[in-house]
């Protein structure tokens, strides 16, 4: 089994956790499950688990890529490439103070991680890129540009980093058919959200389930209880 799960932020807000809880799930995802990153070898009989974080905001980098490190594991980043600068000459201070004014919706390119830091994360082997996006836009609006959104995220991404990505992130996790299949002409992946679990890397379409704000680190895994829900999903949407 192939649990994913979905974080946004470090620190206390609606869609995050703080740095002590991630902490505390880190250990505890550490101890239970084997720890991938998309397409990574899936151990037989086991729980499998990757960890993916959303919207490349700085308190990643600040915070998670530090503690990622610490404790030998690793996750996903999932970047929308229309925030994000070559590189900040802004502190930290002040760019942690003001993604924590504007936690969800801030546009501000200080707010999230540079090409600069995202390059040295995704070297690192501790980190892998997704895209999520040009501008971060529900994909299922009327007007959307959406060959911009897919393709041109990725190409982006690409020449930034010298390297393929795979795997594209569903902003507010919102898309339909027709979205997919343009995701799959250019993507491995197209991950959504959903309280369901996966089996393999093997299908199109990949099932996250939310882990903001879980406070008991038990909690993290009761993924499994949510199967049956998440088999519907799988049956409709399988590719």
């Amino acid at each position: 089994m192939l649990i994913t799960l979905l974080y946004h932020r470090a620190f206390e807000c609606p869609y995050g956790n703080t740095l002590d809880s991630l902490e505390k799930h880190f250990i505890y995802l550490k101890k239970h499950a084997n720890i991938v990153l998309p397409f990574e070898e899936l151990k037989k009989h086991a729980l499998n688990v990757c960890i993916s974080f959303d919207d490349a905001t700085f308190d990643f980098y600040e915070y998670v890529y530090p503690l990622l490190k610490k404790h030998q594991i690793k996750a996903l980043l999932s970047v929308p490439t229309g925030f994000i600068s070559a590189s900040e000459t802004i502190t930290p201070e002040t760019r942690i103070s003001e993604l924590k004014r504007f936690p969800n919706n801030s546009t501000n390119a200080s707010c999230y991680c540079s090409f600069s830091e995202i390059a040295e994360m995704s070297t690192s082997g501790f980190v892998d890129i997704a895209s999520h996006g040009v501008d971060h836009v529900n994909l299922t609006s009327k007007g959307i540009d959406l060959e911009k959104e897919i393709r041109n995220s990725k190409e982006t991404l690409e020449s930034a980093l010298n390297k393929k990505i795979e795997c594209f992130v569903y902003p507010y996790g919102r898309f339909n058919k027709q979205i997919h299949e343009i995701v799959k002409k250019y993507y491995k992946l197209g991950m959504r959200i959903g309280n369901g679990v996966n089996f393999s890397w093997d299908s199109s379409l990949h099932f996250r389930i939310n882990a903001d704000g879980i406070k008991k680190v038990a909690s993290l895994l009761g993924a499994r209880r949510r199967v049956l829900g998440g088999l519907k999903s799988i049956k409709r949407f399988y590719y």
